[in-house]
Order: C-alpha cells, then sequence, then structure tokens
C-alpha cells in the first residue's frame, strides 16, 4: 500500500482529499500547514505528495524548496493543488521541480489520473535506477574477476620465473664447479647437475608455454573452486 502525505491547510478539502484516496486503497496521512508537511514528509518519506499553494507559515513553494534540498525527499512527485493560477505561477512551480497541478474544484476521477501518472512516472523512475544498479553491479563483478584473474595469472608465472631463476643459479654454480674440478668423479657430478638442471629447464619453459594456452579465467575459478590453486584475493 503506497502512502500519500496531503498537505492542505483548509480541514474540508484536506479531509475530502484523504477520503478519496483511503477509497483507493492508499495510506493517507495529512498535514495542516507546510511547516508540518515538511516534518512528516522528512519523517515518513510517501510515494507522493500533494501540496496546496497558499499556506501558513510555508506555502506550497517554499515547501516544495525544502522537500528538494533534502535527498531523502528530493525525488517524492509533488501535485499541487489550487483554486486558481496564472501562467506565471505554473512556470514558477515547474521550474522549482513541481511535477503536477490540480485545479479546485477537482473531481475524484481527475485527482486518481493525476496521482497514478506520477505514481507509474515515479516507478518507472526507480526501477530504471535499480535496473542500473544492477547493472553497475554486474559490471563491478566482471572487474573485480578480471583483476582477481590477472593477479592469480601473474602469481603462477612469477612461481615459474623463481623456479627457474633457482635453476639457473645451480646452473652457474654447477659451471663453475665444474671449470675447477680436478678428479673425474668430481666432473662427472657437476655434468650430471648441469644435464639434470638442463632438462628441468626445459621442461619448465615448455610448461609455462603450454600454461599460457590454457590459463583462461574460468579455468582459474575451477582451480579456486576445488582448492586446487590459491585465492590471491
Amino acid at each position: 500500500m503506497k502512502k500519500i502525505l496531503v498537505i492542505e491547510d483548509e480541514l474540508t478539502v484536506r479531509e475530502g482529499i484523504i477520503e478519496m484516496l483511503t477509497a483507493e486503497n492508499f495510506e493517507v496521512i495529512g498535514a495542516e500547514n507546510g511547516h508540518l508537511g515538511v516534518e512528516l514528509a522528512q519523517k515518513e518519506i510517501p510515494a507522493l505528495i500533494i501540496c496546496d499553494i497558499m499556506m501558513p507559515l510555508l506555502n506550497g513553494y517554499e515547501v516544495l524548496i525544502a522537500l528538494r534540498k533534502n535527498p531523502h525527499t528530493a525525488i517524492i512527485p509533488l501535485i499541487f493543488v489550487t483554486a486558481k493560477i496564472s501562467q506565471e505561477d505554473r512556470r514558477q512551480g515547474m521550474e522549482l521541480g513541481a511535477d503536477d497541478y490540480l485545479t479546485k474544484p477537482f473531481t475524484i476521477d481527475s485527482l486518481m489520473r493525476t496521482v497514478s501518472t506520477q505514481l507509474a512516472k515515479q516507478d518507472a523512475i526507480i526501477e530504471y535506477y535499480l535496473s542500473e544498479v544492477e547493472r553497475y553491479q554486474q559490471l563491478d563483478k566482471k572487474i573485480n574477476k578480471i583483476k582477481h584473474f590477472a593477479a592469480t595469472r601473474e602469481e603462477i608465472f612469477q612461481r615459474f620465473f623463481e623456479e627457474l631463476r633457482q635453476s639457473i643459479s645451480k646452473i652457474n654454480l654447477a659451471a663453475n664447479m665444474l671449470e675447477f674440478a680436478t678428479s673425474k668423479t668430481q666432473k662427472e657430478r657437476y655434468l650430471k647437475i648441469l644435464k639434470l638442471e638442463c632438462s628441468h629447464d626445459t621442461n619448465l619453459l615448455h610448461d609455462v608455454a603450454r600454461l599460457r594456452e590454457i590459463m583462461t579465467k574460468d579455468n582459474v575459478d575451477i582451480l579456486q573452486q576445488y582448492n586446487l590453486l590459491k585465492d590471491s584475493k
């Protein structure tokens, strides 16, 4: 049930509008002046506001200005009701952010048409906003996945490069030791180390090349799903 706030200083008019809207299954609250109307709007956050223009304490234009300054009430549709209005007054209200006008006296049909139109517009705005929020959330998830994939891929290749660096260090050490080896046994030992490390590095480079082909985001996700790969987040 949508809530509507009626701000009207004339008791009979206010009660008449409340009665008509209540009969149409709206939850309706009333305020007898602009000051109280602003307070109720900020407290209740209604779906729509119907507001008289000529009122004590705060007139309709001042109410509208106050509501539009507050982010919680800024987008609430506001319909002005007035006995008569000039084109200049209408323009002033529209420039301040009024959504529509009802001229007294009005019928229940004209009231409901105006209310339904504004509520439909508001629903469309909210639906669009929510769809945009969802779209940006999905986009943010995709961006985070891409960042995560890039970080994970970098971590994996960094491990290969570190292992390759260590192996090259062993090859360099074995080569130096081979150069100064004096016995046949020592030479054979260091030569064996060189062959093993060269074979290891050849396999490692082959694995890196193969990994580049199979390292896709989906594969990373699967590995992490089964705890076969550390989550780098």
